[in-house]
Parts: structure tokens; C-alpha cells; sequence
């Protein structure tokens, strides 16, 4: 009996110890099948297994995991999608014309959410975007926005068929793909912190109201043909056609001369609701009624 007793205090004491080993078991061969599954996974799309480990693989072989994977997606969808943007990168300027004879003219004054999808371009292929007003005295600076287009995107990884050689594909892809999400996370953050500041730029040069008792259409344009023309590092930017958007009737009340010719290819768009040129008629600029009609030209289709 003694004997008896004692060996159930031995078991009452050793069982906590127990209990502590079965979880530390458990959740060993939990991390380890987090490992091995992807392998199962592949190995069952080599081998034929229905459509769920075919799609599954190539879940697998972008890197991700099923959930990580529609959260990334989702995460770049949200920023991307698929309306075209032709004709970008590109360099424009919109001039908006805050004097008084505008209200006459049907010349109108949008305000800086009406860029969005200028913006969206120039996040998607790159731009550079200014802003600026047309007043009596047309010298306030412009709103600036540089735009980097997002980083590539890797393809799928690609698989051979060979489970011996895809492991090792499927592993290396996974390592692209996490170089790749901290790219786009540090590129996420300096672009959106440059949009915020161009657009409280540009909304406080908006934000005046028409009121501008004469027009110094002149001065406006000639300081958008330097900003046009600024050099610039990038290659992609420098070689990129330039835009000049004014919204505007036309005419100039100050210098009272002709706008001068640019000095560089140039794309020159005039909108108002009266079809009016003024002073820029010499220039044959291109003429819409409407800002969203200019949009959707200045978009390459975006804006439709």
C-alpha cells in the first residue's frame, strides 16, 4: 500500500510536466506542418490533384500566403486600377484663371479633388503635375507634384514541374516578392505624403475666388514654359511630353501683348464655356467647353 501511495504522488507531480511537454509537441509539429504544407501543396499541382491545388501552388509560388496574398492585392488594387491613363508620364500645368471677367465667360473654377485622376496617373506611370493661378499679378509660386510611378510588380514564379527544382524556385520568389512589398511600402509613404502637401499647396491657391480685377494671362504662361522646361535627372520625365492646360477666356488686361511661342514641343489646351482663344489664338490651341472633357483628354480615357 505504501508503495502504491507513493507512486501516485509521483504521477499527481509529473503531471503538469506533462501537460507543458504535449503543448511544446503540438506546437512544433504545428510549425512544421506551416512548413511542409506549402510542399504538399505543390506537389499535388505537379501531380495533377484537382483544381484547388493547382490554384493553391500558384498562391504559393507568388510567395504568399492565401491570406497575406488577397491583403496585398487588395492593398495595390485599391491605389491601381484598371482605367487607362495614355500618353504618361508626362509633364502638365493647369492655370486657373481667378479674375473677374471669368464669371462671364463660363470659365470655371475647380477645386484640387477635381485632379485626382490626373494624380492617379502620374502615381501609376510617373509626371510631374503643377498648379498654379492666373491673377492681376500672376506671380504666386506654383503647387508642384513629382511622381515616381510604383515599383514592379514580381511574375509569378516559375514552376518547371519538378518538385526538387520548384521548391527552391518557389523559395527564391518568396524572397523577391518580400524585397518587393518593402518597396512599395517606402514608395507608398513618400507619395502619399507628397500628394497631402501638393494638395493643401494647390487647394490654398484655389481656394481665392474670382475676384482679380484684371488679367495677367501672360506672365502666367510664360512661368509654366519654365517649369516645363526645367532639366530634370530622369530620363523617363525628360523625354515626356509636356502639357499646358489653361482655364482661362484668354485675354490679358495687363501686358496686353501676344503670349510668345514655346520654345519646345507643346501641347496647348484652353477651356471655357464660350470656346474663346484671346491672345493665345496664334498658338492654335486645342478647345474644350468643359473641364471634365478636358480630364478625360488629358487622362488618355481615365476620367470617362
Amino acid at each position: 500500500m505504501p508503495r502504491i501511495h507513493k507512486t501516485e504522488q509521483f504521477h499527481k507531480a509529473l503531471t503538469p510536466y506533462v501537460s507543458q511537454v504535449t503543448s511544446i509537441i503540438y506546437r512544433s509539429l504545428f510549425r512544421g506542418m506551416r512548413q511542409v504544407v506549402p510542399l504538399l501543396i505543390l506537389l499535388l499541382s505537379l501531380s495533377g490533384c484537382g483544381d484547388w491545388g493547382q490554384a493553391q501552388a500558384r498562391t504559393v509560388g507568388s510567395g504568399l500566403t492565401p491570406t497575406t496574398h488577397r491583403a496585398t492585392t487588395q492593398k495595390i488594387d485599391e491605389q491601381t486600377d484598371a482605367r487607362p491613363c495614355k500618353g504618361w508620364p508626362k509633364r502638365i500645368v493647369f492655370l486657373f484663371d481667378q479674375s473677374k471677367s471669368t464669371q462671364t465667360t463660363r470659365t470655371e473654377h475647380p477645386t484640387v479633388e477635381s485632379l485626382d485622376d490626373v494624380i492617379e496617373c502620374g502615381k501609376r506611370h510617373g509626371g510631374s503635375i503643377y498648379a498654379g493661378a492666373i491673377r492681376d499679378t500672376s506671380n504666386q509660386p506654383f503647387a508642384h507634384l513629382l511622381l515616381v510611378a510604383a515599383p514592379a510588380k514580381p511574375k509569378d514564379a516559375d514552376l518547371t514541374g519538378n518538385a526538387l527544382i520548384d521548391v527552391d524556385r518557389v523559395a527564391a520568389h518568396a524572397r523577391v516578392n518580400e524585397g518587393y512589398e518593402k518597396r512599395y511600402r517606402a514608395w507608398a509613404v513618400r507619395t502619399n505624403a507628397s500628394i497631402e502637401a501638393f494638395r493643401r499647396s494647390a487647394r490654398s491657391l484655389l481656394a481665392r475666388p474670382p475676384d482679380a480685377r484684371a488679367t495677367d494671362l501672360v506672365t502666367a504662361v510664360e512661368r509654366a514654359y519654365v517649369a516645363l522646361d526645367e532639366p530634370t535627372p530622369l530620363p523617363w520625365l525628360a523625354n515626356s511630353p509636356r502639357t499646358l492646360v489653361v482655364l482661362t477666356d484668354g485675354v490679358d488686361t495687363v501686358t496686353r501683348r501676344h503670349v510668345p511661342v514655346a520654345g519646345f514641343p507643346l501641347v496647348l489646351i484652353i477651356v471655357n464655356g464660350n470656346g474663346l482663344t484671346g491672345d493665345l489664338r496664334h498658338l492654335h490651341p486645342t478647345r474644350f467647353e468643359s473641364f471634365d472633357s478636358m480630364l478625360t483628354y488629358v487622362t488618355g480615357g481615365r476620367h470617362a
